[in-house]
């Protein structure tokens, strides 16, 4: 934390500063790039599906320790991006040495700067320290792997990350299919009858975002930059619209069978992990509680592995520092973000959870489906294809950007394999959705992975990077 705070740097390490960037490169970088547009495109990474699920954790955990957990997760996250920025500039650092140590002249041209200070003197013996900082070079966390550390752990985190984004894909094209049928055909409820023509309509409905995320897949991010800003905005008015009406009712409208008028602060009488007076509830003739639940404990595992799908984007953050226009903005920009989607998702989690008690379903947006309002119902209700839309070619792009790097070199074209690693990435959940509607169960698991890529990988290649930069530098 002092070195990543800059409290004690390591000589080696204090060339690392994105303002070293000389000034050329540095407007040369910054043309067609912006801090917003890396921003809006974090937040769309960051958000996918797991602002829609988080408020039933929310209700299991308790209203007090939710938020809690919720911002040191938060916190955690940011260091670990923090860490995985470092490490690629070490990482870019290393290939410009590598590729420049072939060449027998060293030249000031090359981006390294001659070493002066006593302390700078002390360590291994070399004329030259490369200058640390993120170039236009995109340099994958599996091929830092490969580079700090080692081909195992390389093809741990490969497999990490195929679990865990084929999961979150699958999910998001079920959610996409759900949503929009229940549009079509508000009888439909695919999660309960997967049959008749709600199948069909289900699998129509597929069929149609495959043709929208593959064509978006197949297009690099850059190229889809200002949609993604646009998808942001929608993003936004559909959180807020939820976290609006739900906080309004909260205060002003009665609840169909609530013994009490509002404003609500408690839940269900059938919800017993909830509650912990369910009978003296229901002795009482009441369907809702006085009082909210602050610490439940039994719901506090749930919690754990929703919070930290929810503020998972390390796996892509090779492609979003690309983005910045500025690169010593980084840190700005993912915090802005983090911070974003961390009151976003507390917002929304808290209010519902007061509103509906145990009433919040595993996708909040369904306790809308008889909102009174019909424009502000069939948004909401269809507001998860937006985000899922959102989210699919930025998960999919990045694994199969890591893909790429893990398949044999030069097999293919350059062309080719890149076409390849995309339909490896984006073909198989679509695949799957198509023939199982339901996958939460499948998403309990490959959630899992989401420690991995969040939390473990980073601090290693954050050590290991310093460590093998000291020995070399």
């Amino acid at each position: 934390v002092c070195f990543l705070f800059r409290l004690t740097p390591h000589p080696v390490m204090a060339e690392f500063a994105y303002n070293s960037i000389p000034v050329s490169e540095e407007l040369q970088e910054t043309k067609g790039k912006s801090s917003f547009v890396a921003y809006a495109i974090t937040i769309n990474f960051i958000l996918g599906a797991g602002v829609l699920g988080l408020p039933y954790s929310f209700m299991l955990a308790g209203d007090i320790l939710s938020p809690l957990y919720l911002m040191l997760v938060s916190f955690i996250a940011y260091l670990t991006i923090l860490f995985l920025v470092e490490a690629i500039a070490r990482g870019d650092a290393w290939e410009k040495e590598t590729s420049t140590m072939k060449s027998p002249l060293l030249s000031a041209s090359s981006g390294l700067v001659n070493r002066s200070s006593s302390a700078e003197q002390s360590l291994p013996t070399r004329t030259f320290v490369p200058r640390l900082h993120i170039s236009d070079l995109q340099i994958e966390v599996n091929k830092l792997c490969k580079m700090f550390v080692s081909p195992l752990f390389a093809r741990v985190y490969e497999l990490s990350i195929a679990c865990y984004v084929y999961g979150s894909l699958w999910l998001y094209s079920t959610i996409f299919g759900s949503s929009v049928t229940s549009v079509v055909d508000s009888t439909c409820d695919i999660q309960t009858s997967f049959e008749g023509e709600c199948k069909v309509t289900y699998r129509y409905c597929i069929a149609g975002y495959a043709a929208v995320s593959i064509a978006l897949t197949l297009m690099d991010m850059k190229d889809q930059k200002y949609l993604q800003v646009v998808l942001t905005a929608l993003a936004m008015v559909g959180i807020f619209t939820m976290v609006g009406s739900s906080a309004y009712d909260l205060m002003n409208v009665p609840l169909p069978g609530a013994a009490s008028t509002p404003p609500y602060w408690g839940g269900r009488c059938d919800n017993i992990t909830h509650l912990a007076d369910e009978a003296q509830c229901k002795a009482d003739g009441n369907s809702w509680t006085a009082s909210p639940a602050y610490f439940l404990i039994p719901g506090f595992a749930q919690l754990c592995t929703a919070a930290m799908f929810s503020q998972n984007c390390h796996y892509g953050i090779p492609s979003l520092v690309q983005f910045l226009g500025r690169k010593q903005d980084a840190s700005k920009v993912f915090f802005s973000a983090i911070s974003t989607t961390m009151l976003l998702y507390t917002a929304l989690s808290v209010t519902t959870s007061l509103y509906f008690g145990g009433g919040v379903e595993k996708l909040v947006n369904l306790n809308w489906r008889d909102y009174r309002h019909v424009g502000v119902r069939h948004f909401v209700v269809v507001f998860p294809a937006i985000l899922v839309t959102t989210a699919f070619p930025l998960n999919a792009i990045s694994l199969a950007n890591n893909l790429k790097g893990a398949l044999p070199d030069k097999c293919l074209p350059d062309k080719g394999m890149r076409l390849m690693s995309r339909l490896i990435a984006v073909l198989p959940p679509l695949a799957a959705a198509l023939f199982v509607p339901d996958a939460s169960t499948v998403l309990t698991y490959t959630g899992m992975f989401a420690f991995v890529l969040t939390f473990w990988a980073p601090c290693i290649l954050f050590l290991q990077s310093k460590k093998k930069c000291v020995e070399r530098w």
